[in-house]
């Protein structure tokens, strides 16, 4: 009887200790947000016209916060909304789920990494999108209708690492026509988008 209950209490301890182990585990796991978000612009280039265009980057900085560094971090982007002016409502686009290119496979704790979601050129006026593998030609054009012109974009990611309890969803809006010069680089090339496709010059 006697080894029978040490066994029990040997299990149980057992058990216990394990749990322990796991309830660390979990309050020390990688754990992500936005950090230093400005407008959603990560930087704009001038460029050179009009042999090299401008570039506005946009993008977000992405905080590890937990106790754990993030190992094989993988981001996805999906649910990509736009809008030509600020005035205008979001609408949603046809752009599909896709990994975004991976900017570090090991988040440090404490750490933060620029993600970019993709640029904004003067010759195009579209967003091409950062990702780790290349769109057909077709999805490329349904990228490009959805959003050249566009002015506001919002997007949902998707963060993933070797830890499944850290994965973690964010929201994150650009507002790349409230930068300074991101919306001085934007404003010429929006009028002409918007002239294209028929939009009066007073309603523009």
């Amino acid at each position: 009887m006697e080894k029978i209950l040490l066994a029990v209490l040997s299990a149980l301890l057992g058990f216990m200790l394990s749990q322990t182990f796991n309830l660390v585990s979990y309050l020390r796991r990688p754990k992500f947000r936005v950090r230093h978000w400005t407008d959603g612009v990560l930087g704009a280039y001038t460029g050179d016209p009009p042999e090299t265009p401008w570039e506005i980057e946009l993008g977000f900085h992405l905080e590890n916060f937990g106790k754990n560094p993030a190992k094989n971090v993988r981001i996805f982007v999906s649910d990509i909304h736009t809008a030509d002016r600020s005035d205008f409502s979001l609408q949603p686009t046809s752009i599909e789920f896709k990994e975004l290119k991976r900017p570090i496979d090991l988040i440090p704790s404490g750490e933060i990494i620029s993600v970019t979601l993709g640029i904004i050129r003067s010759d195009t006026c579209d967003l091409a999108l950062k990702l780790q593998s290349p769109s057909n030609d077709d999805h490329r054009e349904i990228i490009s209708a959805d959003t050249r012109g566009k002015t506001q974009f919002s997007a949902k990611f998707y963060v993933s690492c070797d830890e499944k309890n850290s994965f973690q969803t964010l929201s994150v809006e650009f507002y790349p026509d409230k930068s300074k010069w991101a919306s001085y680089l934007l404003n010429d090339c929006v009028n002409d988008c918007l002239a294209d496709i028929g939009v009066p010059a007073g309603e523009r």
